[in-house]
């Protein structure tokens, strides 16, 4: 026996969402991935555009 969490202990803990499953094609589901690569991207961005100005102060 282990100490700590299971798998059984974290799947009771998750939350519940009655809303039907949606089921992407291959061609959403790789335009969803574009997407977060892009909004990923684009923090990434900021986040480096923001440390370089106060870096410079």
């Amino acid at each position: 026996m282990t100490d700590g969490y299971s798998i059984y202990d974290v799947a009771a803990y998750e939350e519940v969402d009655d809303s039907p499953e949606v089921i992407l094609t291959p061609e959403e589901q790789n335009e969803r991935d574009v997407q977060s690569i892009i909004n990923l991207a684009q923090q990434e961005h900021e986040d480096q555009t923001h440390n370089q100005f106060y870096q410079g102060q």
